[in-house]
């Protein structure tokens, strides 16, 4: 872990913290972590849906294989295509 020992104090007004604690609960990250990836210029992303995360899971888990993942992925776009 880094040593943080500089402490800077901003003060921020009604509107800006209100802004700051919107950011936050849309974020997966804690308020402090927030303000320094904002400093060093991260764009900063809305944490993914639960429908998002449940979707992510069922692909990643092994029950289905790969290539049958490919194929059908591959069949999809196929057939999308104009």
């Amino acid at each position: 872990m880094r040593n943080r020992n500089n402490r800077i104090a901003v003060r921020v007004t009604n509107k800006e913290f209100d802004h700051i604690n919107e950011m936050v609960s849309k974020s997966i990250f804690p308020k402090e972590k927030l303000i320094r990836l904002i400093i060093e210029g991260y764009p900063i992303q809305e944490k993914p849906s639960a429908d998002y995360v449940q979707l992510w899971c069922a692909l990643t888990t092994p029950k289905i294989p790969v290539e049958i993942v490919l194929h059908v992925t591959i069949s999809v776009q196929m057939l999308l295509k104009p």
